[in-house]
């Protein structure tokens, strides 16, 4: 086994489109509301990704990403609150 760093397991990654925090960096605001306005219409993650690839064919976005997003818009709406305590 050959050690490049002792503090890293990998090589640098080819492209940034790889790791996640570049990819949600690189959605612009009209495609997040695009995400919650689906999402809001009943759309699935699976659709909403489909919408985003034929809107910008060259995006790099995957289905977890979807759902990531939608996992924070979430809980920037709960602000802080419990699901219950929302309610």
């Amino acid at each position: 086994m050959r050690v490049f760093n002792n503090n890293h397991n990998h090589e640098p990654v080819q492209a940034l489109s790889a790791l996640l925090q570049h990819r949600i960096a690189a959605m612009s605001e009209e495609e997040q509301s695009l995400v919650g306005s689906m999402h809001q219409n009943g759309h699935s993650p699976l659709q909403i990704l489909s919408a985003l690839q034929l809107a910008n064919p060259s995006s790099h976005f995957i289905v977890k990403d979807i759902y990531n997003l939608l996992h924070s818009l979430r809980l920037n709406e709960l602000a802080g609150l419990t699901p219950i305590e929302w309610l």
